[in-house]
């Protein structure tokens, strides 16, 4: 699967692709699975080191956790930018690195 989910469509930024989310949801719900990693595509490229991701990266981050996605490793900007951690609607504690 891609990181646009297994449809292969084209990654919007304003909107997550709800393929993928309902694959992480039915991934996350399976007893054989530990944990779901997604590793978007996204972000600017060649931005300068430690600079602020989107807010389209942080939208789609928020989406894919609520989803139960384990932890979100994402890559694109060829720069390293900052990561953290996103609290769910459930408490869960979810890292995100954004590239």
């Amino acid at each position: 699967m891609n990181s646009c989910g297994s449809s292969g469509a084209h990654y919007n930024p304003a909107a997550t692709n709800p393929v993928l989310l309902q694959e992480i949801r039915d991934l996350s719900a399976r007893e054989d699975i530990d944990a779901v990693i997604v590793a978007p595509h996204w972000g600017v490229q060649d931005t300068p080191v430690n600079t602020a991701h989107t807010q389209a990266q942080v939208s789609m981050a928020k989406e894919l956790a609520e989803a139960w996605a384990t932890a979100i490793v994402g890559s694109h900007s060829h720069a390293l930018e900052p990561f953290g951690k996103i609290i769910t609607s459930d408490q869960r504690e979810v890292f995100v690195h954004f590239s």
